[in-house]
């Protein structure tokens, strides 16, 4: 008797069917090797990116700034520009909305939290962009992108929303900064819109009309005190401390050379930049650890200790952008500020603000440039949880991007003799029409979400090496 085989044999079709599953969990298998090892490759790259850039922090402060960008995902993206200009700073991408008429003065490391109520040279409370120790000649879109990226990271920091309302807030920002530019084209308004009390959604323009009522005095009270008639640093607060007199003298003997960089009325004034105290600042965030810094005293327009004027003096090195600017623009403004970095981000923010603070100028002394501006009563950053607001999330956004789109009208050749063009005629051109606005808005959108992904990838990455290793994590 013949013995059946039909129910031991696979058929042709069962025999495909095994080889394509067969094939399909080899393909896979394989993909998800390849990104499992490409995200190592990442990792590995990000924990030596960061050791390199913090390489000359002494360890004690080089474990205190890991610990302090381990703390949030959005801590993280602050202290690691120079990842995202690597990233972004040569970017292909750049050139579907971009070309090198769309290059102005940048904030360099825009985020939310560079977006401040300062005071101008005419003691008005405005909103506007703040921290120019980045600030360089690019293209626009990395100051709307990292801006973009800063958003969603807030967002998810200060307990998230749906992903359609942050792809809606992502295309409210593109969609501001494109209709404030529309309003500036054939015109030089750019250069006489502030957003203050008066044109800024209530919840901001009541927030500042509170700040307005700050004076210079109390920024004195808070940090000096008086003593014999005299007003002097109050070295009981923490964060700072004394210096020698080695440097007090160095430091008044460089005063002339900083009143020369000065372009207003105080230029004028020898003895209202009389020295009377010094203090080094030995704490501050995350990026200013390790800077050489300096809070003068100075004597101010009279001999009353109440009109007395603190500067804040900040050493300076080139930015995370540096080396991606178009070499013959970078060239150009390394001979035009002579190898002066300080010098760099007196322009820049001249370029961009709005009658930017008198003390603007730049200091030489103890063998380092420091940039120099008054530290007044009024600089402010908004409240980020306002984000997770549905009431306030979408006007503080488009209110962002008026003031980004502001700061690169004014920063072209209206500010800048390195420029010589028009920069919201050269981007409007760029997208004249509804199909080629919509892809600017999906572009922007898209860089927003894909890096917001990445900045959390590599944060988990440094969190986990850092707390992995966390006594010697500081010292590598």
């Amino acid at each position: 008797m013949q013995r059946s085989v039909t129910a031991r044999q696979p058929t042709r079709v069962g025999r495909n069917r095994s080889l394509w599953r067969a094939s399909w969990l080899l393909v896979l298998a394989l993909f998800t090797y390849r990104s499992t090892a490409a995200a190592e490759v990442r990792a590995d790259w990000i924990i030596s990116q960061i050791n390199q850039k913090n390489a000359s922090l002494p360890p004690p402060l080089r474990a205190e700034k890991y610990g302090m960008m381990a703390e949030s995902t959005f801590a993280f993206f602050r202290a690691t520009n120079h990842l995202f200009w690597t990233d972004y700073g040569s970017s292909p991408l750049l050139s579907t909305f971009g070309s090198p008429t769309t290059r102005v003065w940048l904030q360099g490391d825009a985020h939310c939290d560079n977006v401040s109520a300062l005071l101008t040279s005419q003691n008005a409370v405005v909103f506007d962009l703040d921290d120019f120790d980045e600030t360089l000649i690019a293209d626009y879109q990395l100051d709307l992108w990292r801006l973009a990226v800063s958003i969603l990271l807030a967002i998810q920091e200060n307990g998230g929303l749906p992903q359609k309302t942050q792809e809606q807030l992502i295309d409210a920002l593109s969609t501001s900064y494109l209709n404030t530019l529309l309003g500036y084209r054939d015109n030089a308004n750019e250069l006489i819109t502030t957003y203050s009390v008066g044109n800024t959604p209530s919840f901001l323009s009541d927030w500042m009309a509170q700040l307005s009522d700050q004076t210079h005095l109390r920024v004195l009270k808070k940090a000096t005190t008086v003593a014999s008639g005299k007003r002097m640093f109050d070295f009981d607060k923490p964060g700072v401390q004394q210096v020698s007199p080695s440097v007090m003298q160095a430091l008044q003997a460089a005063m002339p050379g900083y009143q020369a960089t000065l372009t207003g009325r105080l230029r004028q004034i020898p003895s209202y930049f009389r020295i009377k105290d010094v203090a080094q600042k030995v704490r501050g965030g995350m990026g200013s650890l390790g800077v050489t810094r300096y809070f003068v005293l100075i004597e101010g327009l009279s001999a009353s200790q109440d009109d007395d004027r603190i500067l804040d003096v900040k050493s300076q090195s080139p930015p995370a952008g540096w080396q991606y600017m178009d070499p013959p623009v970078r060239e150009q403004l390394a001979a035009m500020i002579g190898g002066d970095q300080a010098m760099r981000v007196v322009l820049g923010y001249r370029a961009m603000g709005y009658r930017a603070d008198e003390h603007l100028g730049t200091l030489s002394a103890l063998g380092e440039r420091f940039f120099v501006r008054e530290r007044t009563p009024v600089r402010n950053a908004f409240e980020l949880t306002n984000l997770t607001n549905p009431q306030r999330a979408q006007p503080l956004v488009q209110q962002w991007a008026a003031v980004l789109a502001t700061s690169h009208a004014r920063a072209d050749q209206d500010s800048s003799p390195l420029i010589s063009y028009d920069f919201e005629k050269e981007l409007l051109a760029k997208v004249a029409t509804e199909k080629q606005r919509q892809a600017f808005l999906a572009r922007v959108r898209q860089i927003a979400f894909f890096y917001a992904k990445q900045v959390s990838d590599d944060y988990k990455a440094f969190k986990d090496w850092h707390q992995a290793r966390p006594q010697v994590a500081g010292k590598e």
